[in-house]
């Protein structure tokens, strides 16, 4: 089991009421769904109205369509409630079966009872363990939240709460969903030592757990459609250990320049409910007189499409062959489907009049043809749509990629990532800080196609000058000021993103971390770091050096060796017998980042996403499953934002 399978399953109840159908949604499973049902499918299950509930509450029921039945999903919130107690006062369809993505409090179901008492419209409530959005089959992420700044996340207003508790609250219904939806009861809760709010996660974790115990226990041949059955997950025979993690701990992932295909895309251009927006530009206008940029959407959905599945993991390098192989591949079958079609014609006009040539299909050097009989047109109809779907697949992945181009060419981005690689993976103070002042001038000298790219070239050299100051924060403190002098000289840098450096190091700094983010604490593990790149040295590529620190930590939780002067554990009655744990599940407060997705891929067993790596996979005990979650999907923009510059404002 993993998080696509059950996703496919709360999919199969959401579906299941038969006849005319109307999704509604509350804001924060939008984007989940959005990945889960696309338009073609929701037509096929009979939905003929997808909507938003707090659009749907603002309009007028002027005309009640009792033979359509309202699904609604959402989260057990105070804002849902105040939405569906509206809706149900004056409902717009003639039945409710009502969804909600976790756990039910019993004021909130007399609540929507006391709604419902004058009509009694709602048919169906139910709990769905639904409070995520699936990013791969082991990563997860918080359903609602996306990469916005701190001050833009959905919060609840409750009063009396401050503003941390209701994070807490919502990493909280988070994790406990994926646990009840992967039917994995821990055995065994590990937290770092170093951050308090992972021991207050893990604490009212495991008083959750505690208290909705039952979840666990459902038999299989329980007839409930509440919960999975176990004989689906194997729950039981597994021993699982949740590792609780704070962003924090590691705040050099985030920061660098990625190079595979979904992460590039992540970060330039994000990737939201399955979709990426291309800016497009107006040839001819100069930026500062141009219209509103335009833009093209493209969804990337590794279900609906075969080569983003395949190459998502894919570097920038070998994905630039891969879409000119599937480019060529497209041209190749097209070309052999009308010499197909021209065969069968010729062939046909052969036995009428054997000293005829086939008319009307003239198949010239570039492919076109002229076709004017019935029977051969309906030939060439039987091709058009795989030649409609390759077409389509080969110019959005060409389209995809040059602006990915664009983007790595006007940013200077391979230059920088040699820096970001050596920075992270080195102590060389004078030579880097020699090669961030040619970057920097770099970047000065050369002239910005649009505001935009310049506000972009700002950003990427606050996270040079950011990967600087982490790493010589303890060894050389005075550096800092080095570098934020040249960003004020040379690229007139704000005095408030020069702020953001200090407020960065005040946040993620190595007095708050624990973990050997660098692998220089001390003389042996600078010794481990140096003879690992030497004896990788021949096979590394230079632009991906880095490995993610979660890494090392899913290994060692999976062998059993999380020191214990890092790692808090908690349940540790549970997990005396000393029995190593079959599953692993990573949950990091602040946030994941795509290269950690792809390294649990990795983990996974998956050999395109261990190209590259210099990580030993033979060393992972067998049978190990891991998955990874967190609060979103970071870009280095929106951890700027929420470690650095909303708190230097």
């Amino acid at each position: 089991m993993n998080f696509e399978s059950a996703s496919r399953f709360y999919r199969s109840r959401i579906t299941a009421p038969k006849g005319l159908k109307a999704l509604v949604l509350d804001a924060d499973t939008l984007p989940t769904f959005a990945t889960l049902l696309t338009q073609t499918e929701a037509l096929r299950e009979d939905f003929v109205l997808v909507e938003k509930l707090e659009n749907l509450v603002q309009e007028p029921a002027r005309d009640r369509q009792v033979y359509v039945t309202g699904i609604v999903v959402g989260r057990p919130s105070t804002e849902t409630l105040l939405a569906l107690r509206r809706e149900l006062a004056q409902p717009h369809f003639g039945a409710y079966h009502i969804f909600l993505v976790n756990l039910i409090r019993r004021t909130l179901l007399e609540d929507l009872a006391d709604a419902d008492a004058s009509l009694e419209s709602v048919v169906h409530v139910e709990e769905i363990y639904f409070d995520f959005l699936p990013w791969s089959p082991w990563v997860a992420t918080g359903g609602g939240l996306c990469d916005a700044p701190v001050q833009n996340e959905p919060r609840l207003p409750v009063a009396g709460l401050a503003p941390h508790q209701l994070t807490l609250d919502r990493q909280l219904d988070t994790l406990f969903s994926i646990l009840v939806s992967l039917k994995q009861k821990p055995a065994s809760l590990r937290v770092l030592r170093s951050f308090r709010s992972c021991r207050a996660l893990a604490e009212r974790l495991a008083v959750r757990i505690d208290q909705e115990s039952r979840l666990w226990e459902v038999p299989a041949t329980d007839p409930s459609p509440r919960t999975l059955p176990l004989s689906a997950h194997g729950a039981g025979s597994k021993r699982c250990l949740v590792v609780i993690l704070d962003r924090r701990e590691d705040p050099v992932t985030p920061l660098l320049t990625q190079w595979t295909y979904e992460a590039m895309l992540h970060q330039f251009f994000g990737i939201r409910a399955g979709r990426v927006r291309i800016p497009t530009t107006l040839e001819g206008k100069d930026p500062p007189h141009a219209a509103a940029p335009q833009e093209q959407e493209y969804i990337v959905l590794p279900e609906s499409d075969d080569f983003y599945a395949a190459n998502r993991y894919a570097t920038f390098g070998d994905i630039g062959e891969a879409v000119h192989r599937l480019v060529a591949s497209f041209q190749e079958r097209r070309h052999a489907a009308l010499a197909h079609v021209t065969d069968a014609a010729r062939q046909d006009a052969a036995l009428a009049d054997p000293t005829a040539v086939a008319p009307g299909i003239d198949i010239a050097t570039n492919g076109d043809y002229d076709a004017t009989d019935t029977e051969r047109m309906t030939q060439i109809l039987e091709f058009f749509p795989e030649f409609r779907r390759q077409s389509q697949l080969a110019s959005k992945h060409v389209a995809l990629i040059s602006a990915l181009s664009q983007q790595v060419k006007e940013r200077a981005l391979l230059q920088m990532s040699q820096i970001e690689q050596d920075v992270v993976s080195r102590d060389a103070e004078q030579e880097h800080l020699r090669r961030f002042r040619d970057w920097v001038r770099l970047v000065a000298d050369g002239k910005a196609s649009t505001l935009g790219m310049r506000s972009a070239r700002l950003a990427d050299a606050w996270r040079l000058a950011a990967l600087l100051a982490l790493r010589y924060e303890s060894t050389r403190p005075e550096l800092l000021q080095q570098v934020k002098r040249l960003l004020h000289e040379q690229l007139q840098m704000p005095s408030s993103e020069l702020a953001a450096l200090d407020m960065l190091l005040q946040t993620c700094g190595s007095k708050h971390r624990s973990l050997d983010l660098f692998g220089n604490r001390d003389l042996f593990a600078r010794a481990k770091n140096t003879l690992r790149r030497g004896f990788s040295a021949s096979v590394d590529n230079q632009y991906i050096q880095h490995e993610p620190l979660l890494a090392q930590v899913m290994e060692d939780a999976a062998r059993g060796r999380l020191p214990t002067d890092t790692f808090e554990e908690l349940l540790p009655s549970a997990s005396a017998d000393g029995s190593p744990f079959s599953v692993v599940i990573v949950y990091v407060i602040g946030g994941i980042t795509a290269e950690e997705t792809r390294m649990t891929a990795a983990f996974q067993g998956d050999t395109t996403a261990r190209i590259g790596s210099r990580r030993d996979f033979q060393s992972i005990p067998k049978g190990t499953t891991f998955y990874v979650a967190g609060d979103l999907m970071h870009t280095p923009g929106s951890f700027r934002e929420r470690y650095a510059l909303s708190r230097a404002l």
